[in-house]
């Protein structure tokens, strides 16, 4: 099996333990626990590099807008199913040209607008949208986890050239927790 299948399919089977997860524990302590513990993990290895002004700044950034993606996703997956929540979370990828358009000025190519399209008319199939009223609730709220995530990547790219990625890192996963 590909390396890309393995982690396609870690990837996903996440979404069930996290929906698993949740019928445990309410959705702001599952975050909580999840990312104090890497922030703490990144915390150990960064040590003081967390401690410099542009870390701390661009890192909160990042954290805030993680920690959008990740409450989204986590209360959106409360009210669909974990399918749905992986393939409409992974919309993000075909997001973040875009995104980056916006911020950036940097116009999506041609390609990149067709597949957002053809993804898009997915999506739309995948979940019925137009047969059975639309997206549900769960639905709404990862699609705004997936403009969060595809907003994240696209600040990462601009913020992550300081070198000191473990601590920034550090500093977003302190943020969501």
């Amino acid at each position: 099996m590909s390396s890309l299948l393995v982690c396609t399919v870690i990837w996903g089977l996440t979404f069930v333990v996290v929906k698993d997860a949740l019928s445990a524990s309410d959705a702001f302590t599952f975050l909580a626990l999840r990312f104090g513990l890497g922030a703490l993990a990144c915390l150990l290895w960064a040590r003081g590099r967390v401690l410099d002004r542009t870390t701390l700044t661009n890192g909160l950034g990042l954290g805030l807008v993680l920690f959008a993606g990740y409450a989204f996703q986590t209360f959106g997956l409360e009210d669909t199913t974990p399918s749905r929540s992986a393939f409409i979370t992974g919309l993000a990828v075909i997001g973040v040209p875009f995104v980056s358009w916006a911020l950036f000025k940097r116009a999506p190519s041609w390609p990149s607008v067709a597949g957002a399209v053809i993804a898009i008319l997915g999506l739309a199939r995948l979940t019925g949208f137009g047969l059975n009223g639309g997206l549900s609730r769960g639905d709404l709220l990862t699609l705004a986890c997936a403009l969060s995530y595809a907003l994240h990547i696209a600040l990462t790219e601009k913020f992550a050239k300081t070198g000191a990625s473990v601590a920034l890192v550090a500093v977003q996963l302190s943020t969501v927790a």
